[in-house]
C-alpha cells in the first residue's frame, strides 16, 4: 500500500490462485494510534495466475514508500519516491532530510543517507527505525521500501555476522563487508556508545581508540586468522568481554 495527498493504492499479490476476499479498513488521520481500524469495503478477488518474482516479505510494514506519514514522522524530501526501488547491480541507496526532533543513525547535520548492496538477486525490504530525541526507548518504524534485483549476477559481499549483544544504538561505519581478504590491515570504525573499550581480535588482539565524535577506530591485520572478532569491554573494573560482530578471513589458496 502506498499513501496519495487523497487516499492510497493497493497492490495485490495472491499467494494461491483462485477466489479471496480483500476487506480494506481505514480510520480518520487525525485519530489516537488507540483509535481501532473500521471496514469501510471489500472486494472479491478472482486470481488465475500467482506472481512468482513479487514474494512480498513477511515483515513488510504497510505503507510502503514515502508519504505524508513518513514527513509527519519527521522524513522530508525522500531521494526515492518510489515504494519499489529497482536496481540493475544490487546498490541503491536513500536520502532523507531529517526533522530536528527525529534521531537516526549515521547522520549527517540535517540529513541522513542509507547506502545498501545486496548480496544477490532477489526481492528486500529495507526499513527505516527513529525515535524522538527528548524521549527514552527503543527506536519505531517510520517507514519502509522493497527493494528488487533481479540481475542473477549481481552479487556483494554479505554483511559481518552481529551477535545478540550488538544494540540497535550502534553504528557501523567500517568495514561492511563480512569478508575480509587475506594478509592485510584492515580498517575499523564504528559508534560503540556506553563501552570502556572496544577491541579487534585475530591472532593478537588489538584495541581501538575512541575519537572526539564518538568513534571507536584503529586496525588490525588479517594475517594467519581464519576470522576477525570485534569484542566490547563494557565496566573498565570488568576483564570480560562480548563479541558483537564476527568476520571471515579469505583463503590466500
Amino acid at each position: 500500500m502506498t499513501l496519495r495527498p487523497d487516499g492510497m493504492k493497493l497492490d495485490v499479490y495472491p499467494e494461491s490462485t483462485g477466489r479471496h476476499k480483500l476487506k480494506i479498513y481505514a480510520k480518520a488521520s487525525d485519530t489516537g494510534e488507540e483509535e481501532t481500524y473500521s471496514e469501510v469495503c471489500e472486494y472479491q478477488i478472482h486470481c488465475k495466475a500467482v506472481s512468482r518474482e513479487m514474494k512480498v516479505p513477511k515483515d513488510l510494514i504497510n505503507p510502503v514508500g514515502p508519504s505524508w506519514l513518513s514527513e509527519r514522522k519527521g522524513l522530508r524530501e525522500a531521494s526515492q519516491l518510489d515504494p519499489i526501488v529497482h536496481t540493475a547491480d544490487g546498490r541503491c541507496s536513500f536520502r532523507f532530510r531529517v526533522v530536528g526532533h527525529l534521531d537516526l543513525m549515521a547522520m549527517q547535520g540535517d540529513w541522513v543517507e542509507f547506502r545498501v548492496q545486496v548480496p544477490r538477486s532477489g526481492l528486500y525490504l529495507f526499513s527505516v527505525y527513529a525515535k524522538d530525541k527528548s524521549k527514552t526507548g527503543n527506536y519505531s518504524f517510520v517507514c519502509n521500501y522493497l527493494i528488487s534485483c533481479t540481475n542473477p549476477r549481481a552479487g556483494w559481499p554479505l554483511y559481518p555476522l552481529k551477535y545478540t549483544s550488538w544494540k540497535e544504538d550502534y553504528d557501523l561505519v567500517e568495514p561492511l563487508a563480512g569478508v575480509l581478504p587475506a594478509n592485510r590491515a584492515v580498517s575499523f570504525k564504528m559508534r560503540i556508545p556506553d563501552v570502556s573499550q572496544v577491541s579487534v581480535g585475530g591472532r593478537d588482539t588489538q584495541d581501538l581508540s575512541l575519537d572526539a565524535d564518538g568513534y571507536w577506530s584503529g586496525c588490525c591485520s588479517t594475517a594467519e586468522c581464519k576470522d576477525l572478532n570485534v569484542m566490547v569491554q563494557v565496566d573498565p573494573g570488568d576483564r570480560s568481554r562480548s563479541f558483537i560482530l564476527s568476520y571471515i578471513v579469505e583463503s590466500c589458496n
